[in-house]
């Protein structure tokens, strides 16, 4: 039986494993059809590198919530062993469009502790087949792993939200959705979605409870994109870099997503024997905030 983790209070990494997938979404700026065009980041890491730099952030830092993202990330080779080792001394979560195989359902879940992990399920309508999502979807709930289920809220999408989140709801899964990024029709979004549009955003959130693991993350991302417009982030002090960091496909460590964007300073390599997170709060230079304002000192003591 596994003993229980309890993660450092606030402790969290994100970690882009590479930007590599096998869907071309419409949407997707990462890997799909708004990419931009550049270099992929594959990562050329083995995996036990990947697994020796986490169990050193666990002997140094505690044990964490790290959150796996891409791309696909299941698509890195190894990446159940990785998981399955992850989970040991880390709780985890990870984004996933679900298209791996029965073999590979069974294989996660010989290796991987339900309590030590979360499933994000990506569901994406034009490119997998949402009956096989849910089933599998199913059979993970059943062996008591927590999953949550979410549509990017992009415009032509949308009406398909209250169809998907009746099946998956009614399955006994969080559903959700999240706010679209970018440029459709003439219109900016999420500025600029219609009144009925952003009720099914906003009101798709309204069950998930924030006190919970598996919805904390859901709710403040659904949240912080809504806002990421209204206000500065620079001068004021925050935790990226203290308490939460951003972790590349190639070991390169950020404080958050605007320093990795934009090739600010590092704060160095996972990979690197002495490798640690700073042990305060420092200001942001950064004029937007386009994930991170949960970490913002102020915006904490606020709520």
């Amino acid at each position: 039986m596994n003993v229980p983790l309890d993660p450092r209070p606030g402790l969290d990494f994100i970690w882009l494993v590479h930007d590599l997938c096998n869907y071309k979404c419409p949407y997707c700026v990462v890997s799909g059809e708004r990419r931009e065009i550049r270099p992929w980041l594959v990562n050329e890491h083995p995996v036990a590198e990947w697994i020796a730099a986490w169990d050193r952030v666990a002997d140094l830092h505690g044990p964490a919530w790290i959150r796996l993202t891409g791309g696909e990330p299941t698509r890195l080779p190894g990446f159940w062993d990785l998981i399955g080792a992850m989970t040991r001394r880390h709780c985890v979560s990870f984004d996933t469009n679900m298209s791996w195989g029965l073999d590979a359902v069974r294989r996660f879940m010989e290796l991987v502790p339900n309590d030590r992990t979360t499933v994000d399920v990506s569901l994406h309508p034009t490119e997998g087949d949402m009956d096989e999502v849910l089933a599998k979807c199913v059979t993970l709930k059943e062996r008591g792993y927590k999953l949550i289920a979410r549509l990017v809220g992009y415009p032509p999408l949308l009406s398909q939200a209250p169809g998907l989140r009746e099946r998956f709801e009614a399955a006994g899964l969080r559903f959700i959705v999240n706010p679209y990024q970018g440029e459709f029709e003439g219109r900016e979004f999420p500025r600029d979605y219609a009144a009925a549009e952003r009720h099914l955003v906003e009101g798709d959130s309204a069950t998930l409870d924030p006190a919970l693991a598996e919805d904390r993350e859901q709710v403040e991302i659904a949240a912080h994109i809504l806002r990421m417009h209204e206000e500065s982030p620079r001068g004021r002090l925050c935790r990226s870099g203290h308490m939460y960091a951003r972790v590349m496909h190639d070991g390169s460590v950020y404080r958050c997503q605007p320093y990795e964007c934009r090739g600010w300073e590092k704060l160095g390599s996972l990979f690197d024997a002495d490798f640690s997170l700073r042990p305060a709060p420092t200001p942001c230079r950064s004029e937007r905030c386009e994930f991170e304002y949960k970490y913002l000192v102020e915006a904490e003591a606020a709520r």
